[in-house]
C-alpha cells in the first residue's frame, strides 16, 4: 500500500473515533455545528486513541497497524450505526434555503482568508520540511515515539533502561509519542519528518474552531482579523512547526475554556462534561495539563463558595457543576494518575527522583526573570499588554459577556506558575530562562480568545462592522 495512503489514515483513524463519539455525545439537542464538529474531533479522538494504546499496552497487547484499525474502526461504525438509528425519524432531507446575504461578496475577508492560508502553509512547510531538531523534543518525545514504534508498545519493566520509552522525563505523559510512534507503525517508516505533522494540525482545527466560536458572537471580519492575529504570533507560530508539547497543551485548555463558555451561556452540561474531559486531555499531554485543571477546580469550588458575589452565575455555577466539570477529566487520567502513583514517577519536570513540592523555600530571585519574561515582545508580541488594558477599561463588555470568570481562570493559573516557582526547587528553570515561555504558551490560546472576545463585543458596540 502506498506510504502516503498509510499516512493519511495514521492521521484520520483518530479524526474518525473522535467524529463518532461526538456525534454519539451530541445526539438530541444540538451541540455543535456540523462544521464544529469536524475541528474539534482531531482533539477527542487523539486523546482517547493515545490512551486506548497505553492501556493496550498495560495489558501486554503489542500494537499492530492493522488490528488497531479493525478495533477502532469497528469501535467507530458501531457509534455511527446507533447515531444513526436514532437520529432516523427526525431526520430532515429538505435542502436549507440559501442566505443571499452570506453570498455578499467581502473582499476584506478574502484577503483574511488568503492570508491566513498563506500563513498556515508556512507552517505546515517549516515543520515539515525537517525532520526533529529541537533538543527536548528530540531526547524526550522523539525518542520515546521510537522506542514505541520498535517495541511495539510501551515497555513497561522499571529496570530496562528505555522504561516507558527512556529520555529526560520518563514522568511526563504519553500522548505526543503515542501518537508519533502511531504514525511510524502505521507507515512502517520511521521517519521524523512524518510526526511533525501533529503541532500544525491541532493549530489548524484549533485556529478553525475558534473561528467558528467567536465569529458568533463578534461577527466573521473581526474573526477573521483576530484568527489571522493569533496564528501570527511569533512563538505560537514557531511552537506549531516544533515539535514540542506546550502548545498543545494550550490548545486543549483554549478549547477546554471556550466550551466551558458555551455552557455559561446555553446551561447545557454536556458542554461542561467536554470542558472537563478537554482539561483532562491536556493532563494527558504533559504535567502542566494536569497542575492546570487542578487549579481550575480549586477555583470553581471557591467561586461555589462565594456565589454571592457572582450573582451573574450564581444560577448556573453550582455543585453539580463543579462535579461535572471533574470527574469527566478525571476518569480519563485515572489510568495514567494510579499508573504514575504506584511507580512513584512524580509530577515535577526535575525528574522522577524530585517531588513537585521538595525543597520548600521562598526563592524572590526569579521574580526580575518573570518579569523580563513578561515585558519581553519577542515572543508574544503585544498579547500580555492588550490582555491587561482590556481586562481594566472594558469592564462594560466583561460584564455583558460573562466573562469575568475566565479571566480569573486564566490569572489563578498564572498564580499557580508563580507559586510553583517561588516556593519550591522548581525555580532553577526560571533561573535558565527554560520555562517561563512555554508556560505562558499553555495559557496564551485562552488569554487570547478571551481579549479577543471582549475587543469584538466593545467594537461591536460602537458600531463597527
Amino acid at each position: 500500500m502506498p506510504i502516503v495512503i498509510l499516512y493519511i489514515w495514521s492521521i484520520f483513524l483518530p479524526f474518525l473515533l473522535g467524529f463518532a463519539l461526538l456525534s454519539v455525545f451530541s445526539m438530541g439537542k444540538r451541540l455543535f455545528t456540523f462544521s464544529q464538529k469536524i475541528f474539534l474531533s482531531f482533539f477527542v479522538g487523539a486523546s482517547i486513541f493515545s490512551m486506548s494504546l497505553f492501556l493496550l499496552s498495560i495489558f501486554h497487547l503489542k500494537w499492530d497497524r492493522v488490528w488497531i484499525s479493525i478495533l477502532f474502526s469497528f469501535i467507530s461504525a458501531i457509534c455511527f450505526i446507533y447515531y444513526i438509528k436514532k437520529i432516523n425519524k427526525n431526520l430532515n432531507l429538505t435542502i436549507p434555503k440559501i442566505n443571499r446575504a452570506h453570498l455578499r461578496i467581502n473582499l476584506v475577508n478574502y484577503l483574511l482568508v488568503a492570508l491566513i492560508i498563506f500563513k498556515l502553509f508556512s507552517i505546515f512547510f517549516i515543520a515539515l520540511d525537517k525532520p526533529v531538531l529541537n533538543f527536548d523534543a528530540w531526547t524526550n518525545w522523539s525518542l520515546r515515539a521510537k522506542v514505541f514504534y520498535f517495541e511495539k508498545g510501551i515497555p513497561l519493566n522499571r529496570n530496562d533502561p528505555y522504561f516507558l520509552g527512556g529520555g529526560g522525563h520518563i514522568n511526563y505523559p504519553l500522548q505526543i509519542p503515542i501518537l508519533e510512534s502511531w504514525i511510524y507503525t502505521s507507515t512502517g517508516v520511521w521517519d521524523d519528518k512524518f510526526v511533525k505533522i501533529i503541532s500544525p494540525l491541532l493549530l489548524l482545527f484549533f485556529l478553525i474552531f475558534f473561528y467558528l466560536f467567536i465569529y458568533q458572537f463578534i461577527g466573521s471580519t473581526k474573526a477573521l482579523i483576530f484568527s489571522f492575529i493569533f496564528i501570527s504570533i511569533p512563538l505560537i507560530s514557531y511552537h506549531a512547526a516544533a515539535d514540542y508539547a506546550d502548545l498543545p497543551v494550550g490548545l486543549y485548555i483554549g478549547i477546554a475554556t471556550m466550551l466551558f463558555y458555551l455552557y455559561l451561556t446555553r446551561t447545557d452540561n454536556r458542554y461542561l462534561m467536554l470542558s472537563s474531559l478537554m482539561f483532562g486531555f491536556a493532563g494527558w499531554i504533559k504535567n502542566e495539563g494536569s497542575f492546570l485543571f487542578a487549579i481550575v477546580i480549586l477555583v470553581l469550588m471557591a467561586i461555589f463558595v462565594r456565589q454571592k458575589g457572582f450573582k451573574n452565575i450564581k444560577k448556573l455555577l453550582n455543585l453539580r457543576s463543579i462535579i461535572l466539570a471533574l470527574v469527566p477529566g478525571l476518569i480519563f487520567l485515572l489510568p495514567w494518575l494510579i499508573f504514575k502513583s504506584k511507580l512513584g514517577l512524580g509530577m515535577s519536570n526535575l525528574g522522577t527522583e524530585s517531588n513537585l513540592i521538595g525543597g520548600i523555600g521562598i526563592h524572590f530571585e526569579i521574580v526580575p526573570n518573570i518579569l523580563k519574561n513578561l515585558l519581553s515582545l519577542s515572543n508574544f508580541s503585544l498579547l500580555w499588554i492588550v490582555a491587561i488594558i482590556s481586562y481594566l477599561f472594558y469592564q462594560k463588555e466583561i460584564k455583558e459577556s460573562k466573562l469575568g470568570i475566565f479571566i480569573t481562570l486564566v490569572f489563578c493559573c498564572f498564580l499557580g506558575y508563580i507559586f510553583i516557582y517561588l516556593f519550591t526547587d522548581n525555580y532553577v528553570m526560571i533561573l535558565n530562562d527554560t520555562i517561563v515561555q512555554r508556560n505562558l504558551l499553555t495559557i496564551a490560546p485562552s488569554i487570547f480568545w478571551v481579549t479577543a472576545f471582549i475587543i469584538g463585543n466593545y467594537l461591536r458596540n460602537k458600531g463597527t462592522k
